[in-house]
């Protein structure tokens, strides 16, 4: 009785699971490296200049940095690493500040 009741929710699912499938497969978006996948539209594009404006506006750490911008954080680390971009990272905390 409960192998029969356990075979018909599999079934169930495994349609569900094949509707699901078929439906949005074609439109499946790339998954980035950091688990991001889509872009969004209005977000700004990931520039040196955008990412100073973004720090000034509000304190972020690399993450931070790479989820608004939907980048892997290794592109946040070169940005920062680059001297004549004007970022630096605080010591203690880890906040990414700009040079003044």
């Amino acid at each position: 009785m409960i192998v029969n009741w356990y075979r018909e929710h599999a079934k169930k699912f495994n349609e569900a699971a094949n509707y699901i499938e078929g439906t949005f497969a074609a439109g499946q978006p790339r998954i980035r490296t950091n688990g991001a996948s889509l872009r969004l539209r209005n977000q700004p594009e990931f520039t040196a200049a955008n990412v100073q404006a973004a720090v000034k506006k509000r304190g972020m750490r690399r993450a931070d940095v790479a989820n608004a911008f939907q980048v892997p954080i290794e592109e946040v680390e070169a940005l920062i690493e680059d001297k004549k971009n004007g970022l630096v990272v605080a010591e203690r905390a880890g906040w990414i500040r700009t040079k003044e």
